[in-house]
């Protein structure tokens, strides 16, 4: 019989041996991998039939930038079922335990980054963050001349405070970005995957002005060197893992420093966030991008969601929400009543509708896409995936602005 339960330390070798099958780590990075993980197996859960362990999951921690302030998210990650148990609803059903127990920890939000996206569609998660996909030649970047400013390889783990503090104003600008520790920068942001990993610095007199994370591809040589005349020079690519700049010249900085790499790397590959205009800074605008929806976006917690962020204070109003939640969790479905004042939101249950309270409707999914501010209500509207009168359409645009989407994590 198999049983849906917290994930124990016993269970850390097959669950590793099963991320390793599903995900193609490298033996190396699964054993990191393991060990990373099984700080939160208080956020972590299984499917084992006897001795066996048929699937796993676990949950990161996070706190989600939502405005100006953080909300607890949790960010889903590795969920793996062995082959002869897929199509057995086992990754549905550990989905289920983890949205009611991440529920009472408190988290109201979650993310993760699906492997297909209608699979966890039908559990509520909706595409809110998107990201431009490029792929170019250093050698395609303008050339620059700068003054006054200075880029220098660092040690990112003796820096990492100073890359958390430029990455936390960095993310201002957008809905999405996560808090991150000392040992979360460590392992997912310093520690190479597969290449060679570096940290540059960018620095404006001794200020920090951005930074960049860059890995280069280990492969062995080619069995011709191209010719100084063909596109790429060296056939290996130089993937930007994370770039942060405060203003245009730390932004030339980084792009300078990836011109740099034209004699040593035939192509570039950057997820970028879709309000920077990548084209414009190539001479040769001709460029593989593409938009790609990387991260799903859920609210598991309606209510405390809604009370959780700030709104404009001004904002005095109330919204009846009829909310259709997704059988991983039923107690978001229902009639909600939303009441705003002095910035903040207070959410009740609502038998009935009171008169001439504006009214909207829709599914999980919907409100978490017009929480991110992804999209606004009139277009959801028009899409057919909330309606709402005239009224309600009002205050929900007021309380849930349009907003860029971006975060740049991968768990």
């Amino acid at each position: 019989m198999i049983r849906i339960r917290s994930m124990q330390r016993r269970d850390l070798p097959a669950y590793g041996r099963l991320v390793h099958y599903c995900f193609g780590l490298s033996e190396d990075y699964r054993h990191k991998y393991i060990d990373f993980m099984s700080k939160h197996l208080d956020t972590a859960w299984c499917a084992s039939d006897g001795d066996t362990l048929a699937a796993g999951m676990w949950c990161y921690p996070f706190r989600m930038r939502v405005g100006e302030q953080f909300v607890p998210m949790s960010g889903v990650a590795a969920v793996a079922t062995a082959p002869e148990y897929r199509n057995s609803g086992l990754a549905r059903e550990m989905m289920t335990r983890a949205h009611a127990e991440l529920r009472k920890a408190g988290y109201a939000l979650s993310a993760l980054m699906p492997f297909r996206h209608d699979f966890y569609a039908r559990m509520g998660y909706a595409d809110v963050f998107h990201h431009w996909d490029a792929v170019f030649a250093p050698a395609q970047i303008a050339p620059v001349t700068l003054r006054g400013i200075r880029v220098r390889e660092v040690d990112g783990t003796a820096e990492w405070k100073t890359l958390d503090m430029l990455q936390r104003a960095f993310g201002r600008r957008y809905l999405g970005p996560v808090t991150r520790d000392r040992r979360y920068w460590s392992f997912r942001w310093l520690l190479a995957r597969q290449g060679l990993r570096r940290v540059h610095l960018v620095l404006r007199a001794s200020q920090p002005i951005g930074y960049v994370i860059s890995e280069m591809d280990i492969e062995p040589p080619p069995a011709r060197w191209p010719t100084r005349d063909e596109l790429s020079p060296v056939g290996r690519k130089l993937a930007v893992k994370e770039a942060v700049w405060a203003d245009d010249y730390a932004l030339s900085a980084i792009l300078q420093l990836l011109r740099s790499y034209r004699d040593h790397a035939g192509q570039i590959t950057w997820f970028l966030p879709v309000d920077f205009p990548i084209l414009d800074f190539l001479s040769n605008p001709i460029a593989d991008v593409r938009l790609v929806s990387k991260i799903q976006f859920k609210l598991i917690d309606f209510k405390r969601a809604i009370e959780e962020r700030r709104y404009p204070a001004d904002l005095d109003g109330a919204v009846s929400a009829d909310v259709q939640g997704d059988p991983t969790s039923e107690w978001n479905d229902g009639r909600w009543l939303i009441r705003w004042s002095g910035g903040r939101a207070r959410v009740t249950r609502s038998r009935t509708t009171k008169r001439g309270v504006p009214r909207a409707s829709g599914e999980i999914a919907a409100w978490s896409v017009l929480y991110s501010g992804h999209l606004v209500t009139a277009e959801l509207v028009q899409q057919k995936r909330l309606t709402a009168n005239a009224g309600a359409v009002e205050i929900l645009e007021r309380a849930f602005p349009r907003q860029v989407c971006f975060m740049p994590e991968w768990f």
